[in-house]
């Protein structure tokens, strides 16, 4: 499905992250649908060069800083995706970053298929242990909207927070509205 999603988390290596896998945070979607058909953010690590942060679609990928990403420090991490994207219109923030720090000009259709989500670990190799990340993870959303650069850095500010969709605020105030005049 080409929707408009935002994915946070909050991570934190071990201080010993020495894994020679890579540290799959969230991943969904289906090999089998082609490509742009799964979707993963995860950790790679490739021998001594460490892409610290990578988010993936099928096979093609970009990583980003903070190349001290797994210093033993808790970090914040948020992705945007709107609908009908290419890889190129990929928004990503790192620790309260103001930017988007995605600098592909990769034209590649996410297309996510339909599968599994797999929290911490593939859905290439759930099951196995083979890409699960060596840390924590923590505060782990999920919005099927693209959440705004100031919404995220409420996120970060306020770690436990949520964004309240546009349709539950609405009814919050109108209910407030109602009993306020109700009691006139």
């Amino acid at each position: 499905a080409n929707d408009a999603r935002t994915i946070s988390f909050w991570w934190r290596a071990s201080a010993s992250n020495v894994n020679t896998v890579d540290g799959t945070f969230v991943s969904f979607g289906s090999e089998a649908g082609g490509s742009g058909a799964r979707f993963d953010i995860k950790e790679q690590h490739n021998g001594a060069i460490q892409t610290p942060l990578r988010v993936e679609v099928q096979d093609t990928g970009l990583g980003t800083s903070p190349t001290n990403f797994d210093d033993g420090n808790w970090h914040f991490v948020a992705v945007t995706v709107p609908n009908n994207a290419t890889f190129a219109d990929i928004a990503w923030y790192v620790d309260g970053s103001s930017t988007d720090l995605n600098t592909s000009t990769s034209t590649l259709d996410i297309v996510t298929g339909l599968g599994p989500i797999a929290f911490g670990d593939s859905i290439l190799t759930s099951g196995t242990d083979d890409r699960v990340p060596n840390g924590y993870l923590d505060d782990f959303q999920l919005y099927n909207e693209v959440l705004s650069q100031s919404q995220i850095q409420s996120l970060f500010n306020n770690p436990g927070s949520v964004i309240p969709e546009p349709s539950a605020a609405l009814l919050g105030g109108l209910g407030a509205l109602l009993f306020l005049r109700r009691r006139r």
